[in-house]
């Protein structure tokens, strides 16, 4: 997977592996499965990449994904800033856009990865592309966009460009 080009913002969405069945509602505890960690670790393995600012939902399920990501960077990998935020669980798109835009407060990221849960992390995909996406347990979708400015970029509904959209095969 190649690196933004200049001119070009990349958003990286992650929707976390396969997660245990929830015991007594307790829904934000619930932990990966054996399936969902191998899911993570085939996704690490397809990124080949680190990407700078990487903003992860609280819940358990996703957390262990992005641990699992993070696992193993490519060798000569710059460090990421990694932002763990509750808010994450639970988001709608128009939530999830506005915590990535408070979230980029220097505008020097180009790429940023969210690791998060549907329905929210899916209609972020189908709202900035205009295209009906549905992102499975670990599913990547890469999504570009030609700009310069985060918050702008970020409002331009339909605009996006669908670079990948990986469907976890496992």
């Amino acid at each position: 997977m190649n690196q933004a080009s200049t001119g070009e913002l990349r958003l990286y969405l992650v929707r976390h592996g396969e997660a245990e069945s929830p015991k007594k509602g307790d829904d934000f505890g619930r932990r990966l499965t054996p399936r969902g960690i191998q899911q993570a670790t085939w996704l690490s393995h397809q990124l080949r990449i680190v990407v700078p600012l990487v903003i992860v939902s609280q819940a358990a399920r996703a957390a262990e994904t992005a641990e699992i990501l993070w696992a193993s960077p490519p060798s000569g990998a710059s460090p990421q800033k990694r932002v763990v935020l509750r808010d994450v669980y639970m988001a709608g798109q128009k939530d999830l856009l506005r915590l990535v835009s408070s979230t980029v407060n220097d505008g020097l990221q180009r790429e940023i990865m969210v690791v998060g849960h549907n329905p929210g992390i899916s209609q972020v995909a189908q709202v900035l592309t205009g295209q009906d996406i549905h992102m499975a347990t670990a599913d990547l979708v890469v999504l570009g966009h030609r700009s310069e400015s985060w918050p702008e970029a970020l409002w331009d509904e339909g605009a996006w460009q669908m670079i990948q959209h990986l469907n976890n095969p496992c």
